[in-house]
């Protein structure tokens, strides 16, 4: 119902209950250029998509511009293999926009993640 009290669910430990709420993360004070988000269950359930904004809202906020989210679920070994690339381009210092492309096409040059469900998926919210 309020986007902005919608938690997302992490690993809890003995200090941290596991729980981020995007009013919590638009209060923080974050240097990063991009936020990734990988798991795909949030944004299969009816009506998500309309909560992105509010959330890509809250990250940017924080003063992180980029937010890179996976739309459908896509195998573990195609998933870490387009982010391990995302990765190595945005240290090289492409932008997010950039490194995402580049990493696409990594993906489509590899005959085991040459389909389109392996790379497609992600998505690059940016201000």
């Amino acid at each position: 119902r309020s986007p902005l009290f919608s938690p997302m669910l992490f690993a809890a430990d003995r200090t941290n209950d596991g729980i981020l709420e995007p009013r919590e993360i638009m209060n923080l004070d974050l240097e990063a250029r991009v936020a990734v988000l990988s798991d795909s269950a949030a944004l299969s359930m009816r009506d998500a998509a309309d909560d992105v904004t509010a959330v890509l809202w809250a990250w940017q906020a924080a003063g992180v511009s980029s937010l890179a989210l996976a739309r459908w679920p896509v195998a573990a070994g195609s998933s870490t293999a387009l982010l391990s690339a995302f990765h190595a381009e945005l240290r090289g210092g492409a932008t997010p926009e950039m490194a995402l492309q580049t990493a696409r096409r990594r993906l489509r040059t590899n005959s085991d993640t040459a389909s389109p469900a392996a790379w497609a998926g992600w998505l690059l919210m940016t201000r």
